[in-house]
């Protein structure tokens, strides 16, 4: 499989069939894994290609560019499908989500950014550093995004709204690249300064509670924010099914009792959960 120039990266398709590789010729290829022969035309940039990855079910290719942009193409036919993702500066890597939905750039221009896959629009407010930004990853489950910037840190965001979720993770050199455990409870990163660490972002079982505690709140609230940022009202039988969910997922006889207490209607409760 030959290039021009320096290739990259090089990555198998899913299913192993394919290979995509990324060079600063400005280009990046498919190919036939068994033969290395070129399965398309090759995809144009007019920069040097840092990355190319295959998306989740190998439908598409998303590349990074020096020239200051990513782009998804089809794997098949090598056309683009997405407007090109804009930066102010070279884009050092680009990764798909695990449902391919969405795509997270990383920048020379301090930034990181997560994009609509097929569309090629932000759907976040940029994920600023100090510096430049090395590699952007999703956690598993697609909620979280860790950065690692040649400031030294190392940080994790909210996919959704572009905000930090965690305090910086610190080292003496530049953070080459960060990534989630497949759970998404740690991070390991790896640093210039000759090191790598692991980092716990989440306790265990912290995604259970983290929903626990939402359900929990629209029972006792009998209200919700619903999809488009709205408040209403949970029905009878939402609440009944949510008090029920609360009661069946508290394993502590203490917290389940105040569960029952503070889910039963107000006219009927005693004035305290263990007053008889």
């Amino acid at each position: 499989m030959l290039h021009g120039e320096t290739v990259s990266s090089a990555q198998f398709s899913p299913d192993g069939r394919f290979v995509v590789t990324a060079s600063h010729d400005m280009t990046a290829r498919l190919w036939a894994a068994q033969t290395g022969e070129p399965f398309s035309l090759p995809i144009q940039h007019a920069g040097g290609v840092s990355s190319a990855q295959f998306s989740p079910d190998g439908r598409f290719v998303v590349t990074a560019s020096d020239d200051n942009t990513a782009q998804v193409w089809d794997a098949q036919t090598g056309k683009p499908v997405s407007q090109p993702m804009q930066h102010q500066n070279s884009v050092n890597s680009a990764q798909f989500s695990s449902d391919g939905r969405l795509v997270v750039t990383a920048s020379d221009d301090n930034t990181a950014q997560v994009w609509d896959a097929q569309t090629g629009k932000p759907v976040s407010q940029p994920m600023q550093h100090q510096g430049s930004v090395n590699s952007a990853q999703f956690s598993p489950d697609g909620c979280f995004v860790v950065t690692a910037s040649k400031n030294n840190t190392a940080r994790v965001w909210d996919t959704q709204t572009g905000k930090p979720v965690s305090q910086s993770m610190q080292h003496q050199g530049s953070v080459n690249s960060a990534q989630f455990s497949p759970d998404g409870r740690f991070v390991v990163t790896a640093s210039s300064e000759n090191t790598a660490r692991i980092w716990e972002i989440l306790p265990k079982g912290g995604k259970e509670i983290a929903l626990a505690l939402a359900h929990f709140g629209e029972a006792v609230g009998q209200m919700r924010i619903n999809d488009m940022g709205g408040v209403e009202k949970l029905s009878a039988d939402e609440f009944r099914q949510l008090r029920n969910w609360v009661k069946a997922n508290t394993t502590s006889p203490e917290a389940r009792h105040l569960a029952d207490w503070l889910l039963t209607p107000s006219d009927k409760r005693t004035s305290t959960p263990f007053r008889k």
